[in-house]
């Protein structure tokens, strides 16, 4: 019996034990802040009136090499909400969100891009799309 009331003593001893070490970590993780307008991630937005060709869009963001999240994009004039932080994997996305004939009429040529939603580092971007001579947006 008396082992019995020892070996709870111990296990709440443990448990204890156990409730101080997890005080002892930190509370809180560093952030990025998406308020800094200076530094950090801003929404960037490409804007083409004539439209681009996917498959040209595609070149442009493989050779951005850094990190981005695109989030929506504007394909032949209708809204189409993206998740993908790799442009062929937005392009997936299209051609998964749209029906059949859509497929077959742009699986060769590409479809037709009027404008890019992402995020990525103001840092990275910017110098970026200068050297590009791309015209953006950004919120």
């Amino acid at each position: 019996m008396v082992n019995n009331v020892m070996k709870k003593y111990l296990f709440l001893l443990f448990l204890l034990l156990v409730y101080f070490i997890l005080l002892s970590f930190p509370k809180t993780n560093n952030v990025l802040s998406y308020a800094d307008e200076r530094t950090g991630v801003i929404s960037v937005v490409l804007n083409y009136d004539n439209g681009i060709n996917s498959k040209d869009l595609k070149l442009f963001f493989d050779k951005y090499d850094k990190e981005y999240y695109v989030f929506k994009m504007d394909v032949n004039n209708n809204e189409t909400l993206v998740s993908c932080s790799d442009f062929n994997d937005c392009i997936s996305d299209v051609y998964e969100i749209s029906d059949n004939d859509f497929e077959t009429n742009y699986m060769a040529t590409g479809f037709k891009i009027n404008k890019v939603y992402f995020i990525a580092y103001k840092e990275e971007i910017e110098p970026y799309l200068i050297e590009k001579n791309i015209v953006y947006g950004t919120k």
